[in-house]
C-alpha cells in the first residue's frame, strides 16, 4: 500500500496510471459468469443415460431387448423399438417414451406401478424440448411440423377438388411370394382403392384397374385400411402380432406419411377417424378401445369388451361410436364423452365387420354366424337381419345409393338390397374371400381370399374385369416384362402385315389366272358359237338332202305304175304291130312306149344313184354331226371345268380377301395394342426416372434440412453468444463503475493526504 502511494505521488499524470488497473478489473470480470459457472444443455451422455440405466436398462439393454427396445445406447433409443421410434423432439407428450413414464400411455413403465420421480420426468421432458442431444457437440434434431387435421365441409358432402392421388412412387417395399391381402378400402370420392399386403399398401386406379401408388407399412402389415370421410387421409391400423401395433396416417394425394398413432404392444386390429377428423378409435387385442386425438393424445379409454376388438366404426355424423369384439358383443358409445349408450344383442360368434350408412341412422355389421344385420341407433337393435354367407360372414358395408355388399367363407362376394333381396353374386374366388370393397365412383367390385388373389368385377353385370397382382413387381422386372410385350405385340404386328402382304400377292395371282381363264372361256365360246353355225348349216343340207330323196320317193312309185303300164301294154303293141307291121300308128306306139320305158329307166336309175349319193352324204353329215356334238360337248365340259375353276378361284379370292380383312382387324388390334405396350414402357421408365428423382431429391432434402439444421444450431450459438456478450458486457460495466469508484476514492485519500 505504501509503495502505489509512493508510486501514485511520483506521477504528475494520475489518471493514465489508473486507467489500466480499471481494465484489467474489467477483464477479470468478464472472465467469470456470475453464478461461478457455464450453463449446460441436458444430453443424453450428462444426464439421460444414467436415468436411463438406472430405470429402465434391467430390461432393456443390448441382451435383453424386451419390446425390441434398448436404451443404453443413444443410437438404438433413437432407432425405437418393435412399436416404432419412441422419441420425438419438441413437445415431450408427442414422445412415447415421455407418455409411457408419466403413465400417459399403456403399458406404464416403470411397470412397478409408480412413476420415476418428478424431478426425472422434467429432467427427460427438459432433453426432449432441447432436441435430444446425444452430448455437448451434438446438434439439436429437428421437431416435426404440426398438421391441422380440422374439416371445414360435411364430411358426407363431394369435395370440390376429387382426392385422386397425384404421383406417387410405384416401387414395392418387398416382393414376396403371393400371401393373404388383409384389407381392401375404396376412396368415397375417387377412383381408388387402397389394398393392404405385407410392410406395404398398394394403391389403385379403380377406373384404369393400373398401380397408382406404393406407400411402405414397415411395422408390419396393416390389418385395417379405412379412408376419412372427405378422401383426403387414409388410416391403415395393424403392426406385428404379440409385439406392436399403431396406426398410419397417410395423405391420400401425395402418399405422405402424416403421423404414426396410437403406439401398443400388440397389432392394431381396427381404426376408424371421426367425420370432423378429431378423434381416432382403435381396437386391439388388449379387449379395450382406445380413444385420441387425431394428433394421438389419449382422452378415452372403453372397457365393456371381452375379447378382442375386432371393429370400430364411428357414425359419420360424429355422435356415436360403435365397436365389436371377437365373442360376438357391439357396444354404442357416445363419441366425444366415451360414455357408454347401450349393449345391442343378436349376434351369436364373433363380429367381423362395422359400417354406418351416410345418414347416420344405421350401420351394418357381419359376423362368424353367417349373418349380416341392419342395426337402427334410434331403436337400439336389428331391423333386418339374414343369413348371407352360412359358412361365416367376413366383410359387410354400405354402398352410396344404400345397397349392401357383403363377402364370407363361401368364397363369394355378394350384393343385397337394404331389406335383404339378393340383387347379385359375384364369383371367381377359389378361397375364403378376406376383403372386399365397392367403389362407387366407378361401379366396381373388388375383393381378395386367402390365397391372395385380388379380382375387379363390373357390379353391373357380375363380369370379372381383372386380376389385378396382390405383389406387384419391381420397377425393372415391370419394364423388362412391359419391353418383352413389346417385342412379342411387335412381332405379331409384323406376322400379320406378312400374312396380309403374302395374301394380297395370292390374290393377284388368282386375279391373273382366272382373267386368263376367263379370256380362254371367251374363245371357247366363240368356238361353240362357230360349231354351233357348223352344226347348224349340216343340219341345213342334211335336211336339203332329205327333202330331195323325199320329192324323189314321192314320185317313184308313179314312176314305177307308169313304167309297170308301159311294160305291160310293149307287148301288146308289139303284138299289134306284128300284125299289122306296115301300120305307121303301131310303129309310133311301139317306138313311144320303147323310148317312155327307156327314159323312166334311166330316170329311175339316176334317181337310184342320187339317192345312193344322198344317202351317203346324209350318212357324211350324221358323222359330221356326231363328230361337231361330240366334239361340242368335249368344249361344253372344258368350258364348264373352266368355269367352275373360275368360280373356284373366285372363291379363293373372296376367302382371300376374308382373310385379309381379319388379318387387318388383326393388324389394327396388334397395332392398338402396341401402342398401349409402348406407352406401359414409356410408363415404366418415367415411373423408374421419377424414383430416381424422387430419391434424389430426398437425398438432397435430407442434406438441405441438415445443413439447415447446422445453420440454425450456427443462429442459436451466436445468439446465445450474443446474449453471453451482453451479460459480459454487463458484468464489465458493473465492474468499471466499481473500479471507478475505487480509484475516486484512491483520489480523494491522495487529496486528503497531500493536504495534510
Amino acid at each position: 500500500m505504501i509503495s502505489t502511494t509512493i508510486l501514485f505521488s511520483q506521477t504528475t499524470h494520475l489518471r493514465y496510471v489508473a486507467t489500466p488497473i480499471a481494465w484489467l478489473i474489467v477483464v477479470l470480470a468478464c472472465a467469470i459468469p456470475a453464478n461461478g459457472q457455464a450453463p449446460k444443455k441436458v444430453t443424453f451422455d450428462d444426464n439421460v443415460r444414467p436415468l436411463l440405466k438406472r430405470r429402465c436398462s434391467v430390461c432393456h439393454n443390448s441382451d435383453r431387448r424386451e419390446g425390441d427396445l434398448d436404451v443404453t445406447s443413444f443410437v438404438n433409443l433413437m432407432q425405437g423399438g418393435s412399436s416404432g421410434t419412441v422419441l420425438e423432439p419438441g413437445e415431450p407428450g408427442d414422445s412415447y417414451l415421455y407418455e409411457l413414464v408419466t403413465h400417459a400411455s399403456s403399458p406404464e413403465m416403470p411397470p412397478s406401478g409408480n412413476k420415476i420421480p418428478a424431478t426425472e420426468i422434467k429432467l427427460l421432458a427438459e432433453w426432449i424440448k432441447d432436441g435430444l442431444l446425444e452430448n455437448s457437440g451434438s446438434k439439436a434434431a429437428k421437431s416435426k411440423p404440426k398438421v391441422s387435421l380440422a374439416l371445414k365441409l360435411s364430411p358426407t358432402t363431394r369435395p370440390e377438388v376429387s382426392p385422386t392421388p397425384f404421383r406417387i412412387s410405384l416401387e414395392p417395399v418387398i416382393t414376396p411370394p403371393v400371401g393373404s391381402v388383409l384389407a381392401l378400402a375404396s376412396n368415397p370420392w375417387a377412383p381408388v382403392i387402397a389394398v393392404s399386403t405385407p410392410r406395404q399398401i398398394l394403391l389403385y386406379h379403380s377406373d384404369r384397374l393400373e398401380l397408382a401408388g406404393v406407400l411402405p407399412y414397415e411395422t408390419g402389415i396393416a390389418r385395417s385400411l379405412s379412408f376419412s370421410r372427405n378422401g383426403e387421409l387414409l388410416l391403415a391400423s395393424g403392426g406385428r402380432g404379440g409385439e406392436s401395433g399403431s396406426v398410419l396416417m397417410f395423405n391420400a394425394r401425395t402418399g405422405q406419411l402424416i403421423d404414426q398413432i396410437g403406439k401398443e404392444p400388440d397389432t392394431i386390429l381396427t381404426a376408424d377417424l371421426s367425420g370432423d377428423q378429431s378423434l381416432i378409435a382403435i381396437g386391439s387385442p388388449n379387449k379395450r378401445v382406445a380413444v385420441m386425438t387425431s394428433a394421438g393424445q389419449p382422452i378415452h379409454e372403453l372397457k365393456r369388451h371381452t375379447d378382442w376388438v375386432t371393429a370400430v366404426c364411428f357414425s359419420p355424423d360424429g355422435q356415436f361410436l360403435a365397436t365389436a369384439d371377437r365373442n360376438g358383443t357391439l357396444l354404442l358409445w357416445e363419441a366425444d364423452s366415451g360414455l357408454f349408450v347401450q349393449k345391442l344383442d343378436g349376434h351369436t360368434k364373433a363380429i367381423t365387420s362395422l359400417q354406418w350408412r351416410s345418414d347416420s341412422q344405421f350401420f351394418v355389421t357381419a359376423s362368424e354366424d353367417g349373418s349380416v344385420r341392419v342395426w337402427d341407433t334410434e331403436k337400439a337393435k336389428p331391423v333386418k337381419s339374414w343369413n348371407a354367407h352360412g359358412s361365416g360372414c367376413l366383410v359387410a358395408g354400405f354402398r352410396r345409393d344404400g345397397s349392401i355388399y357383403s363377402a364370407g367363407r363361401d368364397h363369394l362376394v355378394k350384393l343385397w338390397q337394404a331389406n335383404g333381396k339378393a340383387i347379385r353374386t359375384f364369383k371367381g374366388l377359389q378361397d375364403i374371400v378376406v376383403a372386399a370393397t365397392v367403389c362407387d365412383e366407378t361401379n366396381r367390385v373388388f375383393a381378395a381370399d386367402w390365397n391372395g388373389k385380388l379380382l375387379a368385377w363390373n357390379l353391373d353385370n357380375g363380369k370379372v374385369l381383372k386380376t389385378l397382382p396382390a405383389n406387384p413387381p419391381t420397377l425393372k422386372q415391370q419394364l423388362s416384362q412391359a419391353k418383352t410385350e413389346l417385342q412379342q405385340t411387335q412381332a405379331k404386328v409384323n406376322g400379320a402385315g406378312r400374312s396380309s402382304t403374302n395374301m394380297q400377292a395370292q390374290v393377284l395371282n388368282a386375279e391373273n389366272q382366272r382373267t386368263a381363264i376367263h379370256d380362254q372361256i371367251k374363245k371357247g365360246t366363240r368356238e361353240l358359237q362357230g360349231r354351233a353355225g357348223s352344226k347348224n348349216k349340216l343340219h341345213a343340207n342334211r335336211q336339203g338332202y332329205r327333202l330331195a330323196n323325199l320329192r324323189r320317193t314321192r314320185d317313184l312309185p308313179a314312176h314305177q305304175a307308169k313304167l309297170k303300164q308301159l311294160k305291160a301294154a310293149l307287148p301288146q303293141a308289139k303284138l299289134a304291130l306284128e300284125s299289122l307291121p306296115d301300120e305307121p300308128r303301131l310303129v309310133e306306139a311301139v317306138a313311144f312306149l320303147e323310148s317312155e320305158i327307156q327314159a323312166i329307166q334311166r330316170r329311175n336309175q339316176r334317181f337310184t344313184q342320187l339317192a345312193l349319193a344322198n344317202f351317203r352324204e346324209h350318212l357324211r353329215i350324221a358323222d359330221d354331226l356326231r363328230n361337231l356334238v361330240q366334239q361340242t360337248n368335249q368344249l361344253n365340259a372344258t368350258q364348264n371345268a373352266k368355269k367352275n375353276q373360275t368360280n373356284q378361284i373366285q372363291k379363293r379370292i373372296q376367302d382371300l380377301n376374308g382373310m385379309i380383312q381379319q388379318q387387318s382387324k388383326i393388324k389394327a388390334t396388334a397395332e392398338q395394342e402396341l401402342a398401349a405396350k409402348q406407352k406401359a414402357v414409356e410408363r415404366w421408365q418415367n415411373a423408374i426416372q421419377f424414383e430416381q428423382d424422387l430419391t434424389r431429391l430426398k437425398t438432397q432434402l435430407v442434406d438441405a434440412e441438415s445443413q439447415l439444421a447446422v445453420k440454425r444450431e450456427t443462429i442459436q450459438q451466436a445468439q446465445q453468444q450474443h446474449k453471453l456478450a451482453e451479460e459480459k458486457v454487463k458484468q464489465a460495466e458493473q465492474a468499471s463503475q466499481a473500479s471507478r469508484a475505487a480509484v475516486e476514492a484512491v483520489q480523494k485519500q491522495l487529496q486528503q493526504l497531500q493536504l495534510q
